[in-house]
């Protein structure tokens, strides 16, 4: 009996042992798998590191082309002009910068001319704008300032000729100009003669436009003047009058110089015993005029109206 319970626990460790032999393979082909995983992801990590590597190399190249770009696009932009005479017809169209620092020169009159432009505000830099249009024409501009007043100067250039103009620009919000010298050009001025014409030719017209003369009066039967500077005078004149049967004679205190140009007149009671519903002037002239005042009465006919009146008479 002691044998036999022997042999019984020899069989029950030796199925202990089976299990824990098949937990131990089980747990190495776990550890197998998780170490074959771990390889893949790690070859994967290499190759995400790899391409992050040639991204960042990438990355370097561009940031140094966008460096060249901008150094190249600065000096397309603005091109440094360091001599003290610059002639338009050397220069393509561009913004250029005048450093010379002392008194500068533009050559502003054909490709050969030696007329120049002395830049105002020597001292510093300026910068010049040229615009190239065509083989044989260039426009140009600066703006600068001087002694606290600022200016625009401006002009043009070919092969041949070309022309120049400065004027003061405005130094506050409402345009109030920096100097009454508006400009100081080599055609004597800040426009052309044709220009200066029509604008004294405007001026002429705004003068004349009418006003009131210093001898009108407000009276009750009074006048206004209307003239101009050249003597035309067009005049207002007013008053009141009361008709007798539906008409009155009315006298100018003074006549127009020419024929009474119209008429016109109303009731001018608070509460009127009859409706003044129509007036008309009659043999108007330059002394005076005929005025019928009439109502449509209550019966639907014509009946006079003697109210008084007020009337306005244009004329010359």
């Amino acid at each position: 009996m002691a044998d036999i319970a022997k042999i019984n626990g020899l069989n029950l460790k030796d199925a202990a042992a089976r299990a824990d032999i098949a937990t131990a393979k089980t747990d190495i082909a776990t550890a197998k798998t998780d170490i074959a995983t771990a390889k893949t992801d790690i070859a994967t990590a290499k190759t995400d590191i790899a391409t992050a590597k040639t991204d960042i190399a990438t990355a370097k190249t561009d940031i140094a082309t966008a460096k060249t770009d901008i150094a190249s696009l600065k000096n397309n932009l603005i091109t440094e002009i360091s001599s003290s005479y610059i002639r338009i017809t050397n220069y393509p169209t561009g913004v250029y910068k005048l450093t010379y620092n002392g008194t500068k020169y533009i050559y502003y009159y054909g490709e050969g001319g030696s007329q120049t432009i002395q830049v105002k505000a020597a001292l510093g830099s300026v910068m010049l704008t040229i615009n190239q249009h065509s083989t044989n024409y260039w426009t140009w501009y600066y703006i600068t300032s001087d002694s606290g007043i600022s200016y625009l100067c401006y002009g043009y250039c070919t092969t041949a000729s070309g022309m120049y103009r400065t004027m003061a620009l405005p130094t506050d919000v409402n345009g109030t100009l920096a100097t009454t010298a508006l400009a100081t050009t080599s055609i004597s001025g800040l426009m052309s003669s044709t220009d200066k014409n029509t604008f004294n030719t405007m001026k002429d017209q705004m003068q004349s436009a009418l006003r009131v003369a210093s001898n009108s009066t407000t009276a009750s039967n009074g006048y206004i003047n209307l003239t101009n500077t050249k003597g035309t005078r067009l005049q207002l004149r007013w008053g009141y009058a009361t008709p007798s049967n539906g008409k009155i004679a009315v006298n100018f205190a003074s006549s127009f110089s020419s024929t009474c140009l119209a008429v016109i007149g109303c009731a001018i009671n608070a509460q009127p015993t009859t409706t003044l519903l129509s007036f008309k002037a009659s043999a108007k002239s330059a002394t005076g005029f005929t005025a019928y005042c009439s109502y449509t009465n209550s019966a639907g006919a014509v009946a006079y109206a003697d109210e008084i009146f007020c009337w306005f008479a244009i004329g010359y």
